[in-house]
């Protein structure tokens, strides 16, 4: 049987950490859109993609290969980038705050119709 060669990505996942993502739980190579998905008993993964690539199956070996590669992207890259916005969530004003702000600033741009500025009142009159 024909098996699809996951090296790239192995290779990528450790020379390119910015290119991927955790999506729905699931490893994603942005640029490409391949998601992969790890069996949670055995180990063995497969591509998720909408090309060719998905239909083909990775080797046991390769799947192992590609797990390893996961883990210490995860540890060393992923886990550093989930902290960090976490942190910044904790200094983003609150939905509330962020809600009267634009309310606030709206209003001021937006005065209601029936009350015109005093400096449009004065042009009216003239």
């Amino acid at each position: 049987m024909a098996y699809l060669d996951v090296s790239p990505m192995i290779s990528a996942l450790r020379e390119s950490p910015s290119d991927f993502d955790m999506s729905r739980g699931r490893l994603r190579h942005m640029p490409s859109g391949h998601r992969v998905v790890f069996d949670p008993f055995g180990g063995s993964a497969r591509i998720d993609a909408d090309c060719d690539c998905a239909t083909l199956r990775i080797s046991r070996e390769q799947s192992q290969e590609l797990l390893t590669a996961f883990r210490q992207w995860k540890q060393d890259y992923w886990r550093t980038v989930e902290i960090n916005r976490d942190f910044a969530e904790h200094f983003r004003p609150s939905f509330a705050r962020r809600m009267c702000v634009w309310l606030l600033n709206y209003l001021l741009d937006h005065p209601h119709p029936l009350r015109a500025r005093p400096a449009e009142r004065a042009v009216e009159a003239n």
